[in-house]
């Protein structure tokens, strides 16, 4: 989903497209993501934002003269998901005891 800007520099009118791909699938506007535009900046908010949603962004803005492209890599930070079992227990003395877990999936 493209979406058509127009904005005036100087004594030009600046119109062009732009286009939001998170890797090679285009996003737009729905219930979580949203794209706002303003004089010089254009936001992509997404909230509630998932694991899913981590991954390399990709920003083209396209008129009739050319288009250019800019890759943002996005990090969503969580809590991380439960160890994997077995759980292994180890050097078991009277006041200790070594446990071991594999990390979990989702780190």
């Amino acid at each position: 989903m493209s979406k058509k800007v127009v904005g005036v520099t100087s004594a030009f009118l600046v119109c062009f497209f732009l286009f939001f791909f998170q890797g090679s699938k285009e996003i737009g506007d729905d219930g979580r993501i949203k794209l706002e535009i303003s004089d010089g900046e254009i936001l992509l908010l997404c909230k509630a934002a998932q694991k899913d949603d981590q991954g390399r962004y990709s920003a083209t803005l396209k008129n009739p003269k050319g288009s250019d492209t800019v890759h943002i890599n996005v990090t969503v930070l969580d809590k991380p998901g439960a160890p994997e079992g077995p759980l292994a227990v180890s050097k078991i003395t009277p006041e200790s005891c070594t446990l071991q877990w594999k990390p979990p999936k989702v780190s």
